[in-house]
């Protein structure tokens, strides 16, 4: 079985059954062998020394190690159950920023789902005239559209508008008129000269 915690006693390579005396002759075995001073530059061996001294710190307190060896004890003896799975296995190792999220991603999706209810005037409740016990399901002829819609009309051509010849607005009759053009230009069509 996996667990969290890491095991003292395959730390020290000791059993659970060793003595004080055994714990301390093992300490003092694995200090000598990864103590940092002898390997200059190793980060490992850093690591391995500090992971003893936990080990040795806690075995070698016969209340801390007692604490220790119950805490093993339930450790073995919990386990998931059989229909759990990957469940049960992921679910402590997320961490909890996760679960913020979660929530957070829950919160918007149902506060969302409301407005829309809350915008579609859909009817939440029975008519007051009705009997609280004797709902009856509404047709659909009855109830009015969820979003209001204009209808549909066939396509009519539309109306041909006139163009507005007044001199006020005329270009070509004010450019005259402010001096700009001289006379104005013939109107007929292109290539068609009079």
């Amino acid at each position: 079985m996996k667990r969290s915690a890491p095991d003292h006693y395959a730390t020290l390579h000791i059993s659970r059954s060793a003595s004080p005396e055994a714990v301390r002759r093992a300490y003092r075995r694995l200090a000598q062998k990864f103590h940092p001073d002898r390997h200059h530059g190793a980060g490992d061996a850093a690591a391995r020394m500090a992971q003893i001294n936990v080990a040795y710190g806690i075995l070698s307190d016969a209340q801390a190690r007692e604490r220790y060896d119950s805490d093993l004890d339930a450790a073995m003896h919990t386990h998931t159950p059989p229909g759990a799975g990957v469940a049960a296995t992921l679910l402590p190792v997320l961490p909890s920023w996760s679960w913020a999220l979660l929530v957070a991603v829950l919160s918007v999706t149902l506060l969302t789902l409301g407005l829309v209810a809350l915008r579609s005037r859909a009817p939440l409740a029975a008519p007051a005239s009705a009997p609280l016990g004797a709902t009856q399901p509404m047709r659909i002829a009855e109830t009015e559209p969820l979003v209001p819609v204009k209808p549909i009309l066939p396509w009519t051509e539309p109306a041909q508008r006139q163009a507005v010849t007044s001199p006020d607005t005329e270009p070509v009759a004010r450019l005259v008129r402010e001096g700009t053009l001289h006379s104005p230009p013939p109107r007929g069509r292109e290539g068609n000269a009079p």
